[in-house]
């Protein structure tokens, strides 16, 4: 039934019975079924109690209001605003004063809503998700660089009273259902950090605790400092040098940790902030941000429009998580000007020659090494994540870009019919996807793990003119040549940009997101726990999905219970 989720369960039918223990007690079995819950309730966040009782309370606290935000109004999957179907940013069962929030945005109709009447049974809902569960966690556990469900498929994962982390690169499409067993402890019985996302529903269950209590569940979303990494085009966790004339249309820079350095040559234009413990500028560089440093050291005509903050607090950033992988055996090798389709998986070495085009399906793909030489081109088709054990180097005129339907300013290059392009000479012959009328930098992530190399060599490399539109995060050096155009974001420990280069943001790294609803129940939740950068959008695109996939799981399950036997 469409704009409903399927979710409250009833025990309806009794099929045997045993009896033990002297007959005191018996075993059993219930036949339980879905009936139907309007998805309309629902808001970004949702508290209900357990009973009418007092001592209950929400605590929603962000790391600041410009970064954390709770929204009830209607989104896409990609964030837009839809324009209705707006609901609550946070409502609950009991009065409005329950919820307590700090240094977070709150939007929704109303922001905040008490005295709900919801007809919601959360430990209802619990047990159903739990007898459909596609993943049942019972240990404490991490997931990072993987994904779990699709858009087209959604999952159930049941977590019972265990830690769950969902790191850099993790995306969930479904119901993520939790049961705290024991909400005593100090850590968050679920962390988000770095850009995890899920899609769907979020619940999450406290057991049984006693009134006037101070046992807490904890949820952590991300848990960064005030400076969010998603603002940062550059990250430098030791020194950063940038050629002359460089220009920073979008996008903070900075040098994470103490004793680390920022040096820049003549006529450099920073639109945003820059952050440093020593910092030498030369002539004529306009920052429009702020100026973050500890030691500073200018030339000529520096011009600050914004404030000069000293001391700074060292390290700024908490830096996503770096995957681990291993790459693969199988060579790929695309000759001069030739053309080559590329599905996910594991590679040993891939090399392009001159004017070569390597079209990326999308997906995960763990390699050993990539060599781009002149006039090379990749192209991403869909989302793409590449993992690279030792470096990535590319020639002039060099390319890493989106190839999309959407119309830019110049001719739309000829596009040969889907049902045709076959990965032929990869490793496995299946037809590509059409390409994604959307895709950005921000859908593009290289990881360099720099195996082997020696600490000056740079592990990401390019040369002369080329353009990369992707977000970079490599272990040691970044080193882009002069008249670069680079959109996205990079991290590295050591970065140097060429001459008359222009850099844009457009990150894939930072803030977590969850487009649908959550839902608590129990007595006292911190969400997110110890502040932090998060967005919660409600979506009823997503809790439709939520709905499809129940509506696609047994109306029926069978569970045994002990009850009581009454003596005769």
């Amino acid at each position: 039934m469409k704009g409903k989720i399927l979710v409250m369960v009833f025990f309806v039918l009794v099929i045997a019975t045993n009896v033990y223990a002297q007959g005191y007690k018996k075993q059993t079995q219930f036949t339980g079924t879905k009936t139907t819950v309007s998805n309309e309730s629902l808001g970004a966040i949702n508290f209900i109690s357990r009973s009418g009782e007092t001592g209950y309370k929400l605590y929603v606290n962000g790391a600041s209001s410009s970064t954390t935000f709770v929204d009830g109004r209607n989104h896409t999957l990609t964030g837009g605003l839809v324009g209705s179907g707006n609901k609550p940013g946070i409502q609950t069962d009991l009065a409005k004063s329950t919820i307590s929030s700090s240094n977070v945005t709150i939007n929704g109709n109303p922001a905040k809503k008490g005295n709900w009447n919801t007809d919601i049974s959360v430990p209802e809902w619990l047990n159903y998700f739990k007898h459909i569960a596609d993943y049942t966690i019972t240990q404490d556990t991490t997931w990072q660089s993987t994904t779990v469900g699709s858009p087209s498929s959604y999952k159930v994962v049941y977590v019972d009273d265990a830690k769950l982390t969902l790191g850099t690169d993790f995306r969930g499409y479904g119901v993520l259902a939790i049961y705290d067993r024991n909400p005593n402890k100090t850590e968050p019985i679920l962390q988000m950090l770095s850009n995890a996302t899920w899609y769907g529903l979020i619940l999450v269950y406290q057991g049984d605790n006693e009134e006037g209590s101070n046992e807490v569940t904890y949820i952590k979303l991300n848990g960064q400092a005030p400076l969010d990494i998603k603002d940062f085009i550059i990250v430098a966790e030791k020194s950063c040098v940038l050629g002359r004339s460089v220009t920073i249309n979008s996008g903070n820079v900075g040098i994470n940790n103490s004793k680390g350095t920022l040096t820049t040559n003549n006529y450099l234009t920073f639109k945003a902030s820059v952050y440093g413990d020593v910092i030498t500028l030369g002539n004529n560089n306009t920052i429009y941000g702020d100026l973050g440093y500890n030691d500073l050291t200018y030339g000529s005509n520096l011009k600050v429009y914004g404030d000069k903050i000293t001391p700074l607090s060292l390290p700024l950033l908490g830096l996503p998580l770096f995957p681990s992988f291993t790459r693969g055996k199988t060579n790929i090798n695309v000759g001069s000007y030739q053309t080559y389709y590329l599905s996910s998986g594991k590679y040993k070495n891939i090399t392009l020659g001159v004017g070569a085009t390597l079209y990326l399906q999308g997906g995960t793909y763990d390699i050993r090494q990539l060599t781009a030489y002149d006039f090379a081109k990749i192209r991403y088709l869909a989302p793409v994540t590449l993992r690279v054990k030792r470096k990535l180097t590319m020639g002039r005129y060099a390319r890493i870009e989106p190839y999309s339907l959407a119309p830019g300013p110049g001719p739309i290059p000829p596009i040969v019919p889907f049902s045709f392009l076959f990965s032929i000479k990869s490793a496995e012959a299946k037809p590509l996807s059409p390409p994604q009328p959307t895709l950005g930098a921000d859908d593009c992530v290289i990881y360099i793990q720099g195996v082997g190399q020696s600490a000056t060599t740079p592990i990401f490399q390019t040369k002369y003119s080329s353009t990369i539109k992707c977000n970079i995060y490599a272990k040691d050096k970044i080193k882009l040549g002069s008249f670069n155009t680079f959109q996205g974001a990079m991290i590295a420990k050591h970065i140097e940009i060429g001459n008359y280069s222009k850099l844009s943001l457009k990150s894939a790294f930072g803030t977590v997101y969850v487009y649908g609803s959550v839902l608590l129940g129990g007595r006292l939740f911190y969400i997110p726990y110890g502040g932090g950068n998060a967005r919660i959008y409600y979506s009823q695109q997503a809790l439709q999905n939520v709905d499809t996939m129940i509506q696609n799981k047994p109306f029926v399950f069978k569970d045994w219970r002990e009850e009581e036997e009454q003596q005769q």
